[in-house]
């Protein structure tokens, strides 16, 4: 914008000044020959007119060093403003942009063409949170600092944006505009996200590792004294005996509970030795939809299969096949009235990694709530155990990859896994086992 303007005036000024270089050449010129035509010697001509052509051409040297100095600046504040990753925005008094680098353009996917010139209320007139920080730098003079605001961009992508603001000043003219800066911390937020969810991985096992124990013992001489009596109240003849027994069976459905929860709590801590084989994540997929069909189907459920030509990856078909069907359990729970469950494969060359997608049209999870699925007990089912989510991610890890979530209230859920394709290892090799 300003350095633009520096640019055009120093054009402007070079012009000026040749135009009056010429002038001094022609005033020279026209001099020397009134000289000689008044009669004044020829030599004193040449000498009037040598000094206005050497005055002109040192005026024009001088003109080109400051305009090359210039041109010089400009280059350079254009190559800075272009290799910066942040995204900046310059704007007049009267809101209009008159400088914008890539990082903004690809940030909010807009047209260099269509932005320069344009009023910032029909630019980004989408968020309301960075029109509200603008008006604020140019009408008041007002300034934000690292504020963290959501931004979704023409082709639907959720960016997580940190602005700046900044009024732009002139010595001579007081206020002129205003700047814009941003920061994508979209990769940043799910970064954390990932830390956090392994720090909870870490900490649940500590204390899970330690709980399934103390609670394995215990249960085993419930079960012990449990058959014991059960052997002497058939020995005796007890008028009470159905109420003792149901009471019995009531104690035996409990223990089996708690063996269930040991089995779980023990599957999370440590997932059993992988026994890794070459497999095909497709064939693993249809194997799971077609566990789930009949339910799918009984609660108005529609299957999309949208698979793309996969390679195969070395992994442990059971424990994967555990973490999927989990994945597709929670998507089938969020449909009650029905729906569509979608099931995608994705082969990133790029990434060296095969992404499966498995979207729902369900209820959606709350923001607030996006980070919390994955920890361990934790769910908003009446009759879920919080304990699906956590072992799928865990076994996921276990193979190196991740799980990511997107979803809207409203509208649905979709769980991303991505897998790395790894090199060539040895087929049925135990690797990784704790449990």
């Amino acid at each position: 914008m300003w350095g633009d303007r520096a640019l055009i005036e120093g054009r402007w000024s070079l012009r000026s000044h040749r135009i009056a270089v010429l002038t001094l050449m022609a005033i020279g010129g026209g001099i020397a020959l009134l000289s000689l035509l008044a009669g004044w010697a020829f030599k004193a001509a040449l000498l009037i007119a040598a000094g206005c052509a050497w005055t002109a051409l040192g005026l024009e040297l001088a003109l080109k060093v400051r305009y090359d100095k210039l041109l010089r600046l400009k280059l350079l504040s254009d190559y800075v403003l272009e290799s910066i990753t942040r995204g900046v925005i310059a704007f007049d008094l009267d809101g209009r942009v008159r400088l914008i680098n890539r990082a903004a353009i690809q940030m909010l996917e807009i047209q260099e063409e269509k932005a320069i010139g344009a009023d910032y209320r029909k630019l980004l007139g989408d968020n309301p949170l960075i029109l509200s920080c603008i008006r604020e730098a140019l009408e008041e003079g007002r300034t934000v600092e690292d504020k963290e605001i959501e931004h979704v961009t023409p082709s639907g992508r959720k960016l997580t944006l940190q602005l700046n603001t900044a009024v732009l000043s002139d010595p001579e003219e007081g206020r002129v505009g205003a700047i814009l800066l941003m920061k994508d911390l979209s990769e940043i937020k799910l970064l954390q996200s990932r830390i956090r969810r392994a720090d909870t991985l870490a900490a649940l096992g500590r204390i899970t590792a330690s709980l399934a124990h103390e609670i394995k013992n215990p249960l085993s001489g419930i079960s012990i004294n449990l058959e014991l009596l059960e052997e002497v109240l058939s020995e005796e003849e007890l008028k009470n005996e159905a109420e003792i027994r149901e009471h019995l069976n009531v104690i035996a459905g409990e223990i089996k509970r708690l063996e269930e929860l040991v089995k779980n709590l023990s599957r999370f801590v440590g997932t059993p030795a992988m026994r890794m084989t070459k497999l095909k994540v497709n064939d693993v997929l249809d194997r799971v939809l077609n566990l789930v069909k009949v339910e799918a189907r009984d609660q108005g459920i529609s299957i999309v299969r949208r698979y793309a030509e996969l390679p195969e990856i070395a992994g442990d078909v059971a424990q994967l096949q555990q973490a999927f069907l989990n994945l597709i359990i929670n998507a089938i729970e969020a449909m009650p009235d029905g729906g569509e469950l979608t099931v995608e494969t994705e082969w990133s060359r790029a990434e060296g990694a095969i992404k499966v997608r498995i979207s729902d049209t369900g209820v959606g999870i709350p923001p607030e709530d996006q980070d919390k699925v994955f920890e361990f007990y934790y769910t908003t089912k009446e009759e879920g155990t919080g304990m699906g989510l956590p072992i799928a991610l865990k076994i996921i890890k276990d193979h190196g990859g991740e799980i990511d979530l997107e979803s809207e209230p409203g509208i649905g859920t979709t769980f991303t896994v991505t897998l790395p394709v790894r090199g060539e290892g040895d087929e049925g090799e135990d690797i990784g086992g704790r449990g």
